[in-house]
């Protein structure tokens, strides 16, 4: 476990998440869903239909997801402006807030899913505690994460482009699962996570790492007029499910 940034507020977070629109975040709502579409088949090969809660659902592309395939959505998000974005493209209600601000009923859910959040939250430890509260007894809790002991990690070093400001921890399968142990989880599997996302959304990620490599494949993507072609693409993260004991 890493501690990256202890100093990064909850308002500096939120004006971090809301910056993910000048990132384009809604123009990749197609092949976000296309990811979410396999995790609710992976899901559902372990949990009946039943009542779901996303915790920092973005724009609610999962929620919209879950939605179709007849769950009972909740979601909670801290953006003003993925809150904004989900009501108006997708007409689905997201609380605005935290998970604790939220305040659902104890033993009310079936599935809890944290998609690239885990590693934002302040306090990681705090947010499982009351996650347990709000889950039914052998609920799923659905965990996507940046792999620090991935192999894709460990080759990229330093360069890795999930080596963010705004992640405050980077877990090890190890670590999160005596995390989660402690706080009455049982990991059942951990799996690589692939994502879709296109080719000239992913050149603008890698100006992280370089940005001459960046704006060199921009530019090419852009006169080949490849903007629009999606990419499935593994950069060491991974999804767990464990069930709540």
């Amino acid at each position: 476990l890493i501690y990256t940034n202890p100093r990064l507020s909850v308002k500096e977070l939120t004006q971090k998440y809301s910056q993910l629109m000048d990132l384009g975040y809604s123009s990749q709502m197609k092949p976000r869903i296309k990811t979410f579409r396999r995790k609710m088949e992976l899901i559902e090969k372990h949990a009946p239909r039943g009542r779901l809660l996303d915790i920092g659902c973005a724009a609610g592309y999962f929620l919209y997801v879950a939605q179709k395939k007849e769950w009972q959505i909740e979601g909670v998000e801290i953006s003003k402006n993925l809150v904004k974005e989900a009501e108006e493209l997708l007409n689905i209600k997201i609380k605005l807030g935290t998970l604790e601000d939220a305040q659902f009923p104890a033993n009310h859910f079936d599935v809890v899913s944290m998609f690239d959040v885990f590693e934002h939250l302040p306090n990681p430890e705090s947010a499982l505690k009351e996650i347990n509260r709000v889950m039914k007894p052998g609920g799923l809790l659905v965990i996507n994460f940046p792999d620090f002991d991935s192999i894709f990690a460990k080759l990229m070093g330093r360069h890795w482009w999930l080596l963010l400001e705004d992640h405050l921890y980077y877990f090890t399968r190890k670590v999160l699962s005596e995390m989660l142990k402690k706080y009455g989880f049982e990991v059942l599997f951990f799996k690589p996570h692939w994502q879709d996302l296109t080719l000239i959304y992913l050149t603008k990620l890698l100006n992280t790492f370089s940005p001459r490599l960046s704006n060199v494949l921009s530019a090419i993507v852009r006169i080949m007029h490849l903007e629009d072609i999606s990419l499935r693409y593994y950069a060491g993260q991974t999804t767990l499910i464990a069930e709540k004991v």
